[in-house]
């Protein structure tokens, strides 16, 4: 039996999916309220996906529902709209480092 103000984690697995880890910080909302991420497809076109959470971790969160192969945009997600082109400016240590910085302390 449990005290009072115990807390337990639970974890089941339930097989299998394709799913990607991303900074916590790059989750938005689009104008219907729906949280996900924006992207960029083949073109430099801003895209928005629903993303679905399925785990947690210190580094970031797992998400189901990104094209297999994905560019986020984890800065300035948020003064983007769906749709536009954007000139890009790749940083290959940046979500590492998003991730960190969102870790908790």
């Amino acid at each position: 039996m449990l005290k009072a103000g115990v807390t337990a984690s639970l974890e089941i697995s339930a097989g299998r999916v394709k799913a990607h880890l991303i900074p916590a910080s790059v989750l938005t909302l689009d104008d219907s309220g729906r949280i996900g991420v924006r992207h960029l497809d083949i073109d430099n076109r801003v895209r928005f996906s629903v993303v679905n959470t399925i785990d947690e971790q210190d580094v970031g969160i797992w998400v189901t529902g990104l094209p297999d192969q994905t560019d986020l945009i984890i800065r300035g997600q948020d003064f983007v709209s769906e749709g536009i082109i954007v000139r890009t400016q790749f940083d290959l240590n940046a979500s590492a480092r998003e991730m960190q910085q969102s870790r908790p302390q």
